[in-house]
C-alpha cells in the first residue's frame, strides 16, 4: 500500500519528486522508500516529471554545489487535476524560494566532453510505453559516429509526429527537428564528445539513448 505522505492523486507528490531527483543525482537511490521506487519505475508521468525537474535543476547558472535535506513532513502541495505535468511549475516556485536547487558538477579534466550524466544513463535504452509501437533500429547505445550525417533509424507504428532532441552531456541542446516513422536523417558536425537523444510525441516521451562522435 503506497505511503500517502508520498503521493497526490496516484503521482508522487512535489516533494517527493524533488526527492528523488536528489537521490538519483547523489547516487543514493537505496535510501528512497520501497513504493517510491517501485512507483517511478511503473509510472510513465512520474518518470518523466523526474527527467524534467532534473534538467530544470541542472541548467541553473550558478555552478557552486549547495548540500541540503529536503523535509519529506511538510503539508504536500497540490498537483491539480490535470495529472503530474503541473508539478513542473509548482516545483519551479518552490526551487526559487526555498533554494531547493542541485547543481550539475563539471568535470574539469581532459575527458569532460564524455563525462556521463546520471540522469540520463537512469532512463538510458528504456522504451517508456511498450504499447505505443517503437522500435530503435540505430544508433545504437554508445556507437560512435564519425559521419556529418547523422542518421537514425526507427520503426514507429503510431500515427502521430516524433520529435527528436539532441542534448550534450550538460545538458545543452543541440539539435531539435522532427521525424517521420522511419526515422531521420540530420547534415551536421558535432563536436567530439557524448551525447544524448530524446525521441518522443506531443505528448509522451517514448525513448533516450546516446552516442559518441569522435
Amino acid at each position: 500500500m503506497m505511503n500517502k505522505k508520498y503521493f497526490e492523486q496516484d503521482h508522487l507528490n512535489t516533494e517527493m519528486i524533488a526527492y528523488y531527483t536528489e537521490k538519483l543525482k547523489s547516487g543514493e537511490l537505496n535510501t528512497v522508500p520501497g513504493d517510491v521506487l517501485r512507483h517511478v519505475e511503473e509510472c510513465f508521468d512520474c518518470k518523466e516529471a523526474v527527467l524534467d525537474v532534473y534538467t530544470m535543476m541542472s541548467t541553473v547558472p550558478d555552478m557552486n554545489k549547495i548540500p541540503m535535506e529536503i523535509p519529506l513532513q511538510k503539508n504536500e502541495m497540490s498537483a491539480g487535476k490535470q495529472g503530474v505535468r503541473p508539478f513542473i511549475y509548482t516545483l519551479a516556485i518552490m526551487v526559487s524560494f526555498i533554494g531547493l536547487i542541485i547543481f550539475k558538477q563539471i568535470d574539469t579534466t581532459s575527458n569532460q566532453m564524455f563525462t556521463t550524466d546520471p540522469m540520463f544513463e537512469h532512463y538510458i535504452e528504456s522504451t517508456y510505453r511498450s504499447d505505443m509501437g517503437l522500435e530503435i533500429i540505430s544508433p545504437l547505445i554508445g556507437e560512435t559516429l564519425h559521419s556529418e550525417i547523422l542518421s537514425f533509424q526507427w520503426n514507429y507504428e503510431g500515427d502521430e509526429l516524433l520529435k527528436i532532441t539532441i542534448l550534450n552531456n550538460e545538458q545543452n541542446v543541440v539539435i531539435t527537428t522532427t521525424g517521420d516513422s522511419n526515422g531521420i536523417q540530420i547534415e551536421k558536425s558535432l563536436s567530439k564528445g557524448l551525447y544524448y537523444w530524446k525521441l518522443e510525441t506531443d505528448s509522451n516521451l517514448l525513448y533516450v539513448g546516446k552516442f559518441i562522435i569522435e
